[in-house]
């Protein structure tokens, strides 16, 4: 999945909405023009469709 900011910034949080539990999801950041890798997060999703919000630290 991409998307494409609307305003130039820093991505502080990932906020997430599964419809299921997901012990150790994965969430990876990556430079879309080169494919590097910049980051990942691991987040457990103890609860189906409970908002999440995963800080992002810099």
């Amino acid at each position: 999945m991409s998307f494409i900011p609307l305003i130039k910034g820093k991505i502080t949080a990932v906020v997430l909405k599964m419809p299921t539990t997901n012990k150790d999801l994965k969430i990876t950041f990556y430079e879309l023009k080169t494919g590097k890798m910049i980051r990942t997060e691991i987040k457990d999703i103890l609860t189906a469709g409970v908002e999440v919000i995963q800080p992002i630290s810099a």
